[in-house]
């Protein structure tokens, strides 16, 4: 990005360094940004299903559509997606070009006055059934003296149907965790528009009027949602509160005595129920309805996976699991196992929106199943307790509570 030195700096966005030189404007001083990692194959990233369209901004021309919130917009306006090396120090994490949200921009007004920019970049994308979250790669820099907290990146779903309906995905704050780290990995959940399409827009807010903060981003692809973890003691329990870009939220309650050892509870949404809703539990003979969401559920100590405490045996036992490693840094999707049982039943809080159900089903109708790997079939969530809880519907705040007896895939389902 640009470094204001001792007077602000015309600098035009898009027009190459000889450019600037001949209209008279200097370039003083750039950062170089510590890159941590370069190139696709970057160590400790999973494998995802591959690049949206242009995900890498390699196109041309492009298939993303790009914006200018500057007030007043910035003139001649030029795109800002393109090779910014030169000016940041910093490669593109793949390819050559990124792009560039936030900066300064060239309003063609008198006086040494550079206006701060923001801006963003938007597509229109088919979300594939059962994908959970988008990957990205971003860089940021500020030319703040002191970290500006109210300058932020972010990445947001629109409606393509009504592009005034606006869904928060994710808002990155340039704080010391992000500003000059180089390349940094981030993930974001678009669970609820699996096997639709929405509108992905990336982007800068700048609040300041002199000292910029800039975002590079790259490297777009389809991948997994971020998971949430939260931890639950043997005296006082834990919460867990997942809010999704539709501002729906699941709640997972783990009381006193659910648990022997600190323990953390694992969350992550997921695109889609991930195996066939047949039939199943009590209700055999009824169809399932996938109800927009679902979501794993698991438990692990100290990034290992927990034997907790398993259904009896004949013998009155309980059932120890297999131990299975975990990444401490960023926990991956769970070994598929028996599920894990409580020492008391774990309270599933569910938050729906009844304007968007599918077509014939009432919220009475809406259930909790997860999947059993042992019978193959999918279950209603109370039969994981014995003897099993009743459901508790707040019809006035569009709720549902399952009291549940161990982790698993979960999906909401209607019948």
């Amino acid at each position: 990005m640009i470094k204001e030195d001792q007077t602000r700096l015309f600098v035009v966005l898009g027009l190459v360094f000889a450019g600037l030189v001949a209209l008279g404007w200097v370039l003083t001083a750039v950062p170089v940004w510590p890159q941590s990692s370069s190139g696709a194959g970057a160590v400790g990233i999973t494998a995802v299903t591959g690049l949206i369209p242009d995900g890498s901004f390699e196109g041309g021309p492009s298939l993303w559509t790009e914006g200018d919130l500057t007030v007043p917009s910035c003139n001649p306006s030029f795109s800002a997606i393109g090779d910014w090396s030169a000016l940041s120090g910093l490669p593109a994490y793949d390819g050559v070009q990124t792009f560039l949200a936030g900066s300064y921009c060239d309003n063609g007004q008198s006086g040494n006055f550079s206006p701060v920019r923001s801006n963003y970049a938007e597509q229109l994308l088919s979300v594939p059934p059962d994908v959970s979250g988008l990957s990205f790669w971003f860089a940021a820099h500020t030319d703040a003296a002191f970290l500006p907290t109210e300058d932020s990146a972010y990445v947001e779903f629109i409606d393509p149907g009504n592009t005034l309906i606006v869904y928060p995905g994710k808002s990155i704050t340039f704080d010391k965790d992000v500003v000059d780290k180089g390349w940094l990995h981030g993930s974001v959940d678009v669970s609820p528009f699996a096997g639709q399409d929405i509108i992905v827009r990336f982007g800068v807010n700048n609040t300041g009027s002199i000292d910029a903060s800039s975002m590079l981003f790259d490297f777009i692809e389809w991948g997994e949602a971020p998971a949430q973890t939260t931890l639950a003691d043997p005296v006082n329990g834990g919460q867990l509160n997942y809010s999704g870009p539709m501002g729906l939220t699941t709640q997972i309650l783990v009381p006193g005595g659910a648990v022997s050892r600190t323990t953390n509870i694992w969350y992550r949404p997921a695109g889609g129920p991930g195996y066939p809703l047949n039939s199943g539990g009590p209700l055999s003979g009824n169809a399932l309805t996938y109800a927009g969401i679902a979501f794993d559920l698991d438990a692990f100590d100290e990034f290992v996976y927990l034997p907790l405490i398993t259904k009896s045996s004949g013998s009155g036992l309980g059932n120890g699991q297999n131990v299975f490693g975990l990444e401490s840094a960023a926990p991956q999707a769970p070994a598929e196992t028996t599920s894990f049982f409580f020492n008391t039943p774990i309270s599933v809080t569910i938050y729906y929106d009844d304007t968007n159900l599918p077509p014939g089903i009432t919220e009475d109708q809406l259930y909790l199943y997860f999947w059993d790997p042992e019978t193959q079939m999918w279950q209603d969530a109370v039969t994981s307790c014995s003897p099993a809880f009743l459901y508790d519907r707040d019809f006035v705040n569009n709720t549902f509570t399952v009291q549940v007896c161990h982790f698993s895939r979960f999906s909401v389902v209607g019948i």
